[in-house]
């Protein structure tokens, strides 16, 4: 459905297949016999989907911009097409032009109006200082982990204790024997990196023991943990911190913002809706099952 729409809008206005010469010219994104995309086209066709690719990773951008392609090609497809269907198409156009032209209508008149939320935002972050912007510890390992089989818990701590010795010595780099030792998939695509964790969040022993480490002592001793047996490396840590008011004030701001243009929408709509019924007169035929003749 999105490429229909995405199709129309761009088959009645101005198709991207056929760009200019001077478009042409910049930098392509992508190409094949039958086109080439320029990169002055790409920032429109992203911005009407809402979409960025600096927020995406490889795959998805991947995924974006082989979506883009399949449009081209149905546009390209329309554009080839003969003009029995002209009139519907100009139809279906002119009543998504009229939808967007309506939902930006909606959202500039939720913006009619809005407070500087500044003092109440100070008010918020005032309330919820302790709570919600008091961070606490927090600390980032790698690990290098090895599940214990019944019988054999001093095996494992014995080859993570070589492992240590190992990694001391600088014959082993932690991150490889994380990787090689890896118990899942999981932990072997992270490196064996914990990311960042608070207390709470991991058990207590687990906690401690990181909690101990330092760039100068950046290696633990072996730790067990049920059937599971731990070797930690410090990467990181963060002291706990009040986050102030002007590093949360966009956040608080930007979230009162929302919830302003969310309740004027809502009353605008009704608004609307009591007019319907207030002002305007059905034509009870449609109000009936239509029938074909």
């Amino acid at each position: 459905m999105k490429y229909q729409y995405l199709a129309l809008l761009l088959y009645a206005c101005t198709p991207l297949v056929g760009a200019t010469d001077a478009a042409i010219a910049s930098q392509w994104v992508f190409k094949d016999q039958q086109m080439t995309f320029p990169e002055t086209l790409l920032k429109p066709a992203l911005a009407f989907q809402a979409l960025n690719l600096q927020d995406m990773n490889e795959e998805n951008r991947h995924k974006t911009l082989e979506d883009l392609y399949i449009r081209e090609i149905l546009v390209k497809k329309g554009i080839g097409q003969d003009t029995s269907r002209s009139t519907e198409l100009e139809e279906r156009v002119n009543e998504f032009r009229k939808s967007e032209l309506s939902r930006l209508a909606l959202e500039k008149a939720s913006e009619e109006g809005m407070p500087d939320f500044t003092a109440r935002a100070k008010e918020l972050y005032e309330a919820n200082r302790e709570d919600k912007y008091a961070l606490p510890l927090r600390l980032r390992v790698r690990t290098v982990e090895m599940l214990i089989d019944e019988g054999q818990q001093e095996q494992v701590r014995q080859k993570l204790s070589d492992i240590r010795t190992q990694i001391l010595s600088g014959k082993l780099d932690f991150k490889a024997a994380a990787i090689v030792n890896s118990p899942n998939s999981a932990h072997k695509m992270r490196e064996g990196d914990s990311f960042w964790f608070r207390q709470g969040k991991v058990p207590d022993t687990f906690y401690s023991e990181a909690a101990k480490l330092s760039a100068e002592n950046p290696l633990s001793s072996v730790l067990v943990l049920g059937n599971i047996a731990y070797l930690l490396q410090y990467l990181d840590r963060k002291e706990p911190e009040t986050l102030t008011f002007e590093q949360v004030k966009p956040n608080i701001i930007a979230e009162l913002q929302r919830e302003y243009r969310t309740d004027k929408v809502k009353q605008l709509t009704q608004q609307l809706r009591d007019q319907f019924k207030r002002d305007v007169t059905v034509n009870p035929v449609f109000l009936k099952p239509q029938t074909d003749e």
